[in-house]
């Protein structure tokens, strides 16, 4: 990988890291406010509302934030700044009648949709106002994502974590139950539309209609898989079960998807330079950023499933209360899942960015398929870990697919011995914890001290190469001079053990 990709990606990656901290720092501080102040029964009603916005929002929005963030780059590339803006004012406008159009629609099936998951007409309404709220706000990170500023990304969204938080609080103190954590997001959704509108492109310019809906109606298309994947299981619970068994199931949801977002933070950070070497077909260079991607998502996302595994129940108490206790049985189930789903999020993203559209549409409608049909067989049998395992199917069989793919297609090189290197320091971390678990109650330090065994036994296998200097130099750089001592102790280490 040249030194120019590396820093770029890096640069991406590590803003999209404090993005990501931001986000999740925010979303547990959120749910440590409604997991401790809502009953389940409130929490099901809030996530019923939530996952099923979630799974509208992709067929509103046609699939054209995707396009952007694929186009883009290519046109930032070109210095075509006019086609730019044209493109976003155009997307916008499409995107706002579309969402009225389907808020119409909405509202005239709103008896039949109360009657099917028992909310209320007002509900839906709420349903409407956070898809218009949330599209827009996608529409906008397209926008910066696509020119990679990925900087003014993590800024806005610090802004809305602690706007979230903020209206959440007081609107639950004064008891408005599930509607707290409604009005909170739909005013912090707001709040970053403000923020970032004088960022946005000024006047008009030529759009290719043709070029976006090329990228965009095969993603239209494979919404429905995605939205099954992410949300499958909990609108199945809510159609078939009780609000208190999708209130349980939620918590557990949130709390095992960080194994997820690591791989998915590393993809986006790549994700616009393998647009851009794909329209000149560096292979070199694609294989290299593919290699790496796979590797780094592995590499961070297996400790953290590891943790989860072994100390369900804690981090349940830590961010919610004792009755929901009784969902840690289905961690590690959920925890495998999110791994497998966010694997296939590397690999998926990299099938897009190299215009294989249709091979991106196919894994999507997969793994929501498989979830669909697992979710209605198994959540009658077993009940949320029914749900569970349907999470688990649909990831695996997303990964085997688009991992076929990804090889067949692209011929691009899998770091199979790194995994295996992996696999090995990930499975003496779990039995140092869990063993260690029984000598101390601190799971916070036994954790840390895993992780430690895992950092050497990486180590001791030769696990790092020249590029990881690289770039941990690169990262040094980013930090105070009086934190840097510590990168160059970790750096003289690694130096000594790579290969």
């Amino acid at each position: 990988m040249s030194l120019g990709n590396a820093t770029k990606i890096i640069s991406n990656t590590f803003y999209l890291f404090l993005d990501w901290l931001a986000l999740t720092f925010g979303g547990y501080l959120f749910w440590i406010i409604i997991g401790k102040s809502l009953s389940p029964a409130e929490i099901g009603r809030f996530s019923t509302i939530f996952s099923v916005s979630m799974f509208l929002v992709g067929f509103v929005g046609l699939g054209i934030n995707a396009a952007m963030m694929k186009l883009f780059p290519y046109y930032e590339k070109k210095n075509e700044r006019t086609r730019i803006a044209g493109t976003f004012w155009w997307s916008v406008k499409t995107t706002v009648v579309s969402s009225l159009v389907f808020g119409g629609v909405l509202w005239l099936s709103s008896p039949i949709i109360s009657s099917v998951i028992s909310i209320t007409r007002y509900d839906v309404f709420l349903i409407f106002l956070i898809i218009f709220a949330t599209n827009l706000v996608y529409i906008t990170n397209s926008y910066l994502y696509g020119l990679q500023r990925i900087k003014l990304i993590f800024t806005t969204d610090l802004v809305f974590s602690f706007s979230k938080i903020a209206a959440t609080f007081p609107l639950v103190v004064l008891g408005l139950g599930y509607l707290g954590p409604i009005y909170g997001l739909l005013f912090s959704s707001f709040v970053i539309l403000a923020s970032r509108y004088k960022t946005l492109p000024r006047g008009g310019g030529p759009v290719e209609k043709k070029e976006i809906w090329f990228y965009s109606l095969p993603i239209l298309v494979s919404t429905a898989g995605t939205v099954f994947v992410n949300q499958g299981s909990i609108l199945i619970l809510s159609i078939i079960s009780s609000t208190v068994s999708v209130g349980l199931f939620s918590l557990m949801f949130f709390l095992t998807s960080p194994v997820k977002m690591i791989p998915q933070l590393i993809s986006s950070g790549t994700f616009p330079l393998t647009s851009q070497q794909s329209e000149k077909y560096e292979k070199d260079s694609m294989n290299r950023i593919f290699y790496y991607g796979i590797r780094y998502s592995f590499l961070f996302s297996v400790p953290v499933l590891v943790i989860l595994t072994a100390f369900p129940e804690e981090i349940i108490l830590l961010f919610s209360s004792e009755q929901f206790v009784q969902v840690a049985g289905i961690a590690p189930i959920l925890a495998a899942a999110y791994l497998l789903v966010g694997m296939s999020t590397v690999l998926i993203n990299t099938l897009y960015a190299t215009g294989r559209v249709n091979e991106t549409r196919n894994s999507t409608l997969i793994g929501g398929f498989v979830n669909l049909v697992f979710s209605l067989t198994l959540i009658p049998l077993y009940g949320l870990y029914g749900a569970a395992f349907a999470f688990l199917a649909s990831g695996f069989s997303m990964a085997i697919y688009s991992g076929a793919k990804v090889k067949k297609k692209l011929s691009l090189i899998f770091p199979l011995r790194d995994i295996f290197r992996i696999t090995f320091a990930a499975v003496a971390l779990y039995f140092f914890v869990v063993y260690s678990s029984s000598l101390t109650d601190i799971w916070l330090i036994t954790s840390l001290l895993g992780l430690l065994v895992y950092f050497i036994i990486l180590l001791e296998s030769r696990f790092f190469k020249e590029t990881d200097i690289r770039m941990i130099s690169y990262i040094k750089s980013k930090f105070p001079k009086l934190l840097q001592p510590i990168f160059d102790r970790i750096l003289n280490l690694i130096s000594r053990f790579s290969d």
